[in-house]
């Protein structure tokens, strides 16, 4: 599942060491991670039973929204936020169902992200927290290199990439951060 979502195997860990552990607490994220499961013989040309993957779309999807609707319930906000790009990563990785469906799970997955109250913000620093910004950030890249209209919630995530620490090669698009903001100039 992890290679079709980078070829970098230092990546392919991390996803392994970070997002199974938060998983196996965490229904919906659970359901997520299967149907990004699910989805990687589909990107590969083979065949895998239409039924059984709508089924764990629909479970996760399900779940998190009844997680997250429940206001008395505590959630995990990288859970939630682990999920939301889970099952972005499986729209694309799909080709989703209907054209530009990631987009709802990615404006999701932003929303979330900039929410900063609860065990989210505590974790700033968390290896967790490193990677969900830099998988909510890589997505964010491909978009906007490929010349996608602008999404609600680029401009933050732009500016943000942009005034972050020291740039570097990111693992998961093959550039540099600094070129985040030039993409957005380019095709906006």
């Amino acid at each position: 599942m992890t290679r079709s979502i980078s070829c970098h195997k230092t990546i392919q860990i991390s996803l392994c060491s970070t997002i199974i552990p938060i998983a196996l607490s965490s229904s919906h994220l659970l359901a997520a991670v299967f149907y990004l499961a699910a989805c990687h013989p589909v990107s590969l040309g083979l065949e895998q039973p239409v039924v059984e993957t709508a089924h764990l779309k629909y479970a996760s999807l399900q779940q998190l929204r009844a997680a997250l609707s429940a206001p008395s319930e505590y959630i995990s906000k990288e859970a939630a936020l682990a999920s939301t790009l889970t099952l972005c990563m499986a729209e694309i990785v799909s080709g989703g169902e209907e054209q530009n469906s990631w987009r709802t799970h990615f404006e999701g997955a932003t929303a979330l992200s900039f929410f900063d109250t609860g065990d989210l913000a505590q974790t700033m620093d968390s290896p967790t927290k490193k990677l969900l910004k830099q998988l909510l950030q890589s997505i964010q890249a491909v978009a906007v290199s490929c010349g996608s209209p602008e999404l609600r919630s680029s401009r933050s995530l732009c500016e943000e990439s942009h005034n972050a620490t020291p740039n570097y090669i990111d693992e998961l698009t093959g550039f540099s951060t600094s070129l985040l903001p030039v993409f957005e100039e380019i095709f906006n």
